[in-house]
């Protein structure tokens, strides 16, 4: 997941992002879910429905990992030069993938 707020940028799998590959946790047969993964696939995305540690950065490798913000494997880009540190920002942002 990308995103932009008015602080920055953050992309939360960069590697994922970087190799044009998404994972999709609901791949429900609404006409709106399959017209976004289509936009993503014209613009060459493969996506996957489960997850191999092949392909997460090695801070996440376990399966069980709850990640945040902090995360060194979450790429932050501020729009003001003279910050450079998501934790001015955003503390309390957690998650965790399923198994």
């Amino acid at each position: 997941m990308n995103y932009v707020t008015y602080y920055g940028v953050i992309c939360l799998y960069p590697l994922w992002t970087m190799m044009n590959m998404g994972f999709v946790l609901n791949h429900g047969s609404d006409d709106e879910i399959q017209s976004c993964l289509s936009k993503y696939i014209r613009r060459g995305f493969k996506f996957s429905e489960t997850l191999s540690r092949g392909h997460l950065a090695p801070s996440t490798h376990s399966e069980d990992a709850v990640r945040n913000l902090h995360d060194k494997d979450v790429l932050f880009l501020p729009f003001n030069p003279y910050t450079n540190d998501i934790r001015d920002f955003d503390n309390a942002i957690l998650w965790e993938l399923p198994h």
